[in-house]
């Protein structure tokens, strides 16, 4: 996610685009029903559609990527938005005249992204991470939508298995899984906490 919303969030702040003209394009797939994405997705992807059928086929493509990529693309497409706009704001909180003073002292625009841009953009790219996690714990929805209630083995993705413990009225299982998650999430959040607090000190 952060791969494909930093450069493009990168290109447009550059380019000199409002945000008037961003903000619809990127938010639209966040406002659209799951159902209605999910329902053109199958469309779109299906084994006997164009893309599943000409493309994925004909490509010899391992069938566990062929079945995964769908939901990827489409995570990747829908949540881009929220990161493109974050970045964006980033961007704009740096000051220009370090960039004009780095001018100055003969940095060039390499220099620039990697000895300015990225130590400031420490904060947005934290703001960022939380918020893939937390829109990949919601992408089960989609998920049911897309696959149904009983997917293929390389698709068993976590959401089903809370599903199937829910339905099955196995509390102990599903809450010691939601704890046993849960630890190396914080524990991978306060580890980054802690450096981005460092760097920025």
């Amino acid at each position: 996610m952060i791969l494909v919303a930093y450069p493009l969030a990168r290109i447009l702040s550059s380019c000199g685009f409002s945000f008037r003209w961003i903000k619809l394009p990127f938010l639209i797939p966040i406002l659209v029903p799951s159902a209605a994405i999910t329902h053109v997705w199958s469309i779109l992807f299906g084994e006997e559609n164009f893309i599943g059928k000409y493309i994925f086929h004909l490509s010899g493509w391992k069938a566990q990527w062929q079945d995964i990529l769908p939901l990827l693309i489409l995570f990747i497409w829908k949540n881009c938005g929220y990161h493109i706009l974050i970045f964006m704001i980033g961007f704009m909180l740096i000051p220009s005249e370090i960039y004009e003073a780095s001018a100055i002292d003969g940095a060039s625009k390499r220099q620039q992204e990697f000895y300015i841009t990225l130590p400031l953009m420490t904060g947005p790219f934290f703001i960022s991470i939380l918020f893939t996690f937390i829109q990949q714990l919601k992408i089960g929805r989609e998920l049911l939508l897309l696959y149904g209630e009983v997917p293929k083995e390389s698709l068993y993705l976590l959401p089903y298995y809370f599903r199937e413990e829910f339905f099955n009225m196995n509390i102990g299982r599903m809450s010691s899984a939601a704890v046993i998650f849960s630890i190396p999430i914080l524990l991978a959040f306060f580890t980054l906490y802690k450096f981005i607090s460092r760097k920025e000190n």
